[in-house]
């Protein structure tokens, strides 16, 4: 909304009204909405192009998620992750008595119980 719209419409609703930056500071105590509102995208830098001008980047984490996304990517297609260290374990008598209560045998479908 308009710096011009923002003196009159806002003081006329009987609804609760928020606002995007408007690109201008109001002196304290003369608020006319009853909120801010910043996408968190557009605060942390989450997204490219320089985004819309009443946007404010307090970060810039695009890249570095990019680059988390494109690591993680290529462990899991080269089979490097996830290991048989980031899999939890299940003792062994806690095993068996599994198996046993859902008919399985006890040596089938491998040892779990090595996973610790």
């Amino acid at each position: 909304m308009s710096r011009g719209l923002q003196q009159h419409v806002p003081r006329r609703l009987q609804i609760y009204n928020s606002e995007t930056a408007t690109g201008f500071r109001r002196p304290v105590g003369d608020e006319v909405t009853d909120g801010q509102v910043l996408v968190f995208h557009d605060l942390l830098g989450i997204r490219a192009g320089a985004g819309a001008k009443f946007v404010r980047r307090y970060a810039d984490l695009q890249d570095a998620m990019d680059d988390g996304v494109a690591a993680y990517a290529k462990e899991v297609r080269s089979k490097v992750f996830p290991a048989t260290e980031h899999g939890y374990g299940i003792d062994g008598a806690e095993l068996a008595r599994f198996r046993t209560l859902y008919g399985e045998s006890a040596s089938a479908g491998g040892d779990l119980g090595e996973l610790a």
